[in-house]
């Protein structure tokens, strides 16, 4: 077997690049092998690094023969018992019509030659079978070639970071730990990218899971496992999100739904009432953890480590009965806090709260769980509560370059009394559990 580690792809051409054994040194006169291929296809490139791989065997009986006819003889008998077996598929030397009887060669060059001919004799075979077989590697071993493609250009650029992500969030959506690249299919991409988009995930995120997963495909079709033109993550269009128009719960639907998920044993029991009084996304709060639950100088706070983007990552308090509730819950939990939301795809969570709010006699359109986002902002901004301080709270993006670069905020106790005050403001329930 050959090593893909001793073929390089810059792009365009396949390279042979590999340390000359040390008993051959002395014959070629130097340390290393760096030539092209000149080819594209990583089988021909292949054939080629076995070629070379031949021939230090013939060198090797060169030498130990001292007889520099023999040896040229040799590899002329070897070149055209390759050439023949890749028409007739002969597998022994002996049967091989260019092959002298007569002729005398050592036992590496004859294990050499019978090598090849069965490389090229197999090799046929394989072109036989079913088209389906091409497609046996996995996507995380399309993976794997991906991070040994970049890596190779050495240079850290957190890009094989990104190709992971890609791929683990891809199979979480799926549901399953790896797959065969034959069972994706283009269908199959796009109800993953309006997953994403259900998610909330944003429009740049989203494409660059796409180029990850096409960048996966592509490092296995150029060692021919598939076919470049089959990559089902080719002309997957990402439609650039419009601002989605979520309208602020009325009191009445809030107090429903705190109603609703009142049962200690409700799934959304203590998520609603996290999102009711921070504002935060509903992955962000699936998302916690025990650890998560802190308390800073006095204040429950819940620390959010990931997010929709880098402004995302914050710590929030939680108000009053939250944060005492949030606390006990942390306390009895292993790890995630909600274990049972966390195990759901992100599209299934968002689907669930649907439920929750159709059971709550809330059918109108425009009010999904990120309306609790707008109700926390319009409370915020009502309370006469800085923008800045109000995107601090919230995750967003702080535009003004002194409270954004410079300033590490309010203390934790003031921005407490600041979503206390929001809390106070009348269209706010009052009885949180």
């Amino acid at each position: 077997m050959t090593s893909r580690k001793h073929l390089q792809f810059n792009g365009r051409t396949w390279y042979i690049k590999m340390r000359i054994p040390s008993d051959l040194i002395a014959h070629y006169g130097k340390k290393t092998i760096n030539k092209s291929t000149r080819t594209d296809s990583y089988k021909e490139a292949e054939k080629q690094l076995k070629a070379q791989l031949y021939e230090f065997d013939l060198v090797r009986a060169k030498v130990s023969d001292n007889g520099k006819e023999a040896y040229e003889q040799h590899l002329a008998y070897l070149m055209s018992i390759i050439e023949a077996s890749k028409h007739d598929g002969s597998k022994n030397i002996l049967d091989a019509p260019e092959f002298n009887a007569d002729a005398t060669m050592p036992e590496p060059m004859v294990k050499a030659v019978n090598d090849a001919i069965a490389y090229y004799y197999d090799d046929s075979l394989k072109n036989a079978k079913h088209h389906k077989d091409t497609y046996a590697i996995t996507l995380r071993e399309a993976l794997k070639l991906e991070e040994e493609r970049i890596e190779r250009r050495e240079k850290d650029t957190g890009l094989a970071r990104k190709r992971a992500t890609a791929v683990k969030i891809f199979l979480e959506h799926i549901g399953v730990d790896d797959m065969s690249l034959q069972d994706i299919s283009k269908r199959m991409a796009n109800i993953f990218v309006d997953a994403m988009v259900d998610a909330e995930k944003s429009h740049k995120t989203i494409k660059n899971y796409i180029a990850g997963l096409r960048a996966c495909w592509e490092a296995a079709a150029r060692f021919e496992h598939v076919d470049h033109d089959t990559n089902p993550f080719f002309g997957i269009k990402v439609e650039a999100q419009q601002s989605k128009s979520y309208e602020p719960f009325k009191r009445e639907q809030l107090e429903a739904l705190l109603v609703e998920t009142s049962s200690s044993d409700h799934d959304f029991h203590h998520v609603f009432r996290i999102g009711l009084v921070t504002g935060a996304r509903l992955l962000e709060i699936v998302s916690l953890e025990k650890d998560d639950i802190l308390e800073i100088d006095g204040v429950t706070c819940m620390q959010i480590k990931d997010g929709k983007t880098a402004n995302s990552v914050r710590i929030v308090p939680l108000h009053g009965s939250v944060g005492d509730k949030v606390r006990e819950l942390a306390a009895k939990c292993e790890k995630h806090l909600f274990p049972k939301l966390i195990a759901m795809k992100p599209s299934s969570v968002s689907n669930l709260f649907a439920k929750v709010k159709k059971e709550a006699g809330i059918s109108e359109k425009g009010y999904v769980f990120h309306s609790l986002r707008h109700n926390m902002a319009t409370a915020l901004e009502r309370s006469a509560i800085p923008e800045h301080q109000i995107n601090r709270i919230l995750g967003h993006k702080i535009t003004n370059m002194s409270t954004g670069i410079y300033s590490k905020g309010l203390p934790l106790t003031e921005m407490a009394k600041q979503i206390g005050a929001a809390l106070g403001q009348p269209d706010y329930p009052k009885v949180l559990y």
